[in-house]
C-alpha cells in the first residue's frame, strides 16, 4: 500500500452537485466504451498504487495481460448511512442511468473517470476469484433489466458498511497482447473494463444520492409503499435527475459518513 498523508479533518457537509461530463462518462458504458480519458489503473491518486498483472491466454494463443484487483486495505472499512429524517416515504434512485446502475454514486478526486460504488460490476475485469472476463470487454451489452432504486420510510436509514473497493475504467489497448483480434476474435471488442481499486484509509470521497419525495413508479403506486425501514424497488422508467434532487456527503475512507434527508 502506498503511503498517503493524513488529509486535514474536513467537516461533513450535505450539499447538491451533478457532474454532467461524469454522467456522460458513465453513460458510455451502456455500449460497453469507456468514453473518457481512464488512463492506467494503477496511477491514479487515492489507490493503494499496486501494478500487478497476470496473464491471461487469449483465443489464438497470444497473451493478454489484465490487471488484477489491488488487495484491500483492512483499515479502510467505512459506514456510509442515507437516513431520512422527513415524516414521508423518502426514495434514492440512481444518479446514473446506465448499465449496471447502482442507488449511491462515489467520487474521488483525481480518479477519472470516476469509480463504481459497487461490490462487483457487470464489466469488471475479474470475477472475486480472478478469473478474466473476457466478455465483459467483449460482448457486454445493456439488458431491459430495471433500475435499482430502494424507498425509505419515514425516520429509516439505509446502511452500507463499505470495505473501501472501487472501481475505474482501464484501457487494455497498449497492455502486451491486448488487441480486440487476440482477446475477442474480432475487431469490434471495445477492451476497456472495470479495474479494481482499493482507496487507502484517509483518502477522501464524495458519496451522493438522488432523492425525492415522489413515487418514481406512478402506474404502480403500489410499488412504492413502504411502511417501516427500507424497502427495494425497481424502476424502468427514469430520466436524468434535477440536480436540486441530488445530496452529497464528503468523508474520509475509514470513517463514517452520513447523507440526512431534511424537510
Amino acid at each position: 500500500m502506498a503511503a498517503l498523508r493524513p488529509p486535514p479533518i474536513r467537516t461533513i457537509r450535505r450539499r447538491a452537485s451533478f457532474s454532467t461530463a461524469a454522467f456522460l462518462l458513465a453513460a458510455a458504458a451502456c455500449t460497453g466504451s469507456a468514453g473518457g480519458d481512464g488512463g492506467s489503473a494503477g496511477d491514479d491518486a487515492g489507490s493503494t498504487g499496486a501494478s500487478a498483472t497476470a496473464a491471461a491466454s487469449t483465443s489464438d494463443g497470444e497473451i493478454c495481460s489484465v490487471p488484477e484487483d489491488e488487495p484491500l486495505d483492512p483499515m479502510a472499512t467505512t459506514t456510509i448511512v442515507v437516513r431520512n429524517d422527513t415524516a414521508t416515504v423518502q426514495y434514492l434512485l440512481p444518479i446514473f442511468l446506465t448499465c449496471d446502475s447502482e442507488v449511491l454514486s462515489l467520487e474521488v478526486e483525481d480518479l477519472s473517470p470516476q469509480p463504481r460504488f459497487t461490490d462487483r460490476p457487470a464489466l469488471a475485469c475479474r470475477d472475486e476469484d480472478g478469473t478474466v472476463r473476457a466478455d465483459a470487454f467483449c460482448s457486454y451489452g445493456c439488458s431491459d433489466a430495471a433500475y435499482p432504486g430502494t424507498a425509505l420510510a419515514p425516520g429509516a436509514s439505509l446502511t452500507i458498511d463499505w470495505d473501501g473497493r472501487a472501481f475505474s475504467w482501464v484501457h487494455l489497448l497498449g497492455f502486451p497482447g491486448c488487441t480486440p483480434e487476440s482477446v475477442c476474435g474480432s475487431p469490434d471488442g471495445s477492451l476497456s473494463c472495470l479495474y479494481g481499486a482499493s482507496l487507502s484509509a484517509g483518502t477522501p470521497f464524495t458519496v451522493a444520492a438522488h432523492v425525492t419525495g415522489t413515487c418514481p413508479t406512478p402506474e404502480t403506486p403500489e410499488a412504492c409503499t413502504c411502511d417501516a425501514g427500507t424497502c427495494p424497488i425497481s424502476v424502468y422508467d427514469l430520466t436524468a435527475p434535477d440536480p436540486e434532487r441530488i445530496l452529497s456527503v464528503d468523508g474520509i475512507v475509514g470513517q463514517s459518513a452520513e447523507i440526512v434527508i431534511t424537510p
